[in-house]
């Protein structure tokens, strides 16, 4: 078994342990929220889950190893033959820079929570404006990745060549 297989293994089996230890806790009230005083249908939550500890930490951990588990089922489908292709520095880059991006956003919405202080970045809060102005912009780095180097990593002419020539010969 090469070795990214035994990375998203060992990445599974991490998540699946922060499943089992969610599960050991009691469960947090007011989670499902309660109604509204004033708005009839709308429910609000009576204090801020974002405070207890284990959510945050278990949650913080659970997305930073959906992050690493996404990245290595890049890695696997970038390969070649069972080798890498350039596009795995590049994925692990990724990788690397998303988990630190999320990270800050995750320490930003903590702070933000925590405090009296409400300050604004371009007309958003704080971990907001991380979510929107970076988090959700990181994608396009392995979008560029896989549309400048297509040809050279993932599919060649020669190979298109090849499978054109195999699907003429078997129909």
């Amino acid at each position: 078994m090469s070795k990214p297989f035994i990375a998203l293994m060992v990445i599974l089996l991490f998540l699946l342990c922060i499943i089992g230890v969610a599960g050991l806790y009691q469960p947090i009230s007011g989670l499902t929220g309660a109604a509204h005083p004033t708005f009839e249908g709308m429910k609000v939550s009576p204090d801020n889950t974002d405070m207890h500890v284990h959510t945050q930490w278990l949650g913080y951990l659970f997305a930073l190893g959906l992050i690493a588990m996404f990245t290595v089922i890049l890695i696997i489908g970038s390969m070649r033959n069972g080798q890498f292709t350039g596009l795995y520095k590049g994925l692990l880059v990724f990788g690397l820079v998303y988990a630190c991006i999320f990270s800050l956003m995750i320490l930003s919405n903590w702070s933000y929570v925590g405090s009296d202080s409400n300050t604004f970045f371009w007309q958003m809060p704080r971990p907001t404006a991380w979510m929107i102005y970076l988090v959700w912009l990181s994608p396009l780095m392995v979008t560029a990745l896989y549309v400048f180097n297509f040809e050279r990593w993932i599919i060649s002419p020669e190979d298109e060549a090849d499978l054109k020539e195999f699907l003429n010969q078997n129909s």
